[in-house]
């Protein structure tokens, strides 16, 4: 069961919902807004999972997915975004995410959902 996240996004409104969202479901949660600040945070924070969206602002979020693996092996990472999975499989497989969720889906169901497949 997950119990720490970090959520890595360039959308200050989007954490600071989605943290409210998973806090209010009995989560821990984390928020970066840039790879670098998400990388210090898995060290420190040592989440359970690292939800991470697909699109950042100056980075590629399959690229610091890979980062955060290499860095933390034992680290779920599953990649989110606005668009469908059919839109970013391909990213999702390349890169070694353990999923996919859609920002609209986002909530600890999907998550655990994610755990059970």
């Amino acid at each position: 069961m997950v119990q720490r996240c970090l959520i890595v996004d360039d959308s200050q409104a989007f954490l600071s919902s989605a943290r409210a969202l998973l806090e209010s479901q009995g989560m821990i949660v984390a928020c970066a807004l840039s790879g670098e600040e998400a990388l210090a945070l898995a060290r420190s924070a040592k989440p359970d999972l690292a939800l991470v969206d697909v699109e950042l602002a100056e980075e590629d979020g399959s690229a610091l997915a890979r980062s955060l693996i290499a860095q933390e092996p034992t680290l779920r990472v599953v990649l989110i975004s606005a668009y469908e999975l059919e839109d970013v499989a391909e990213l999702v497989g390349a890169c070694g995410a353990s999923g996919f969720i859609s920002k609209i889906a986002l909530g600890r169901a999907a998550i655990e959902a994610l755990s059970e497949s």
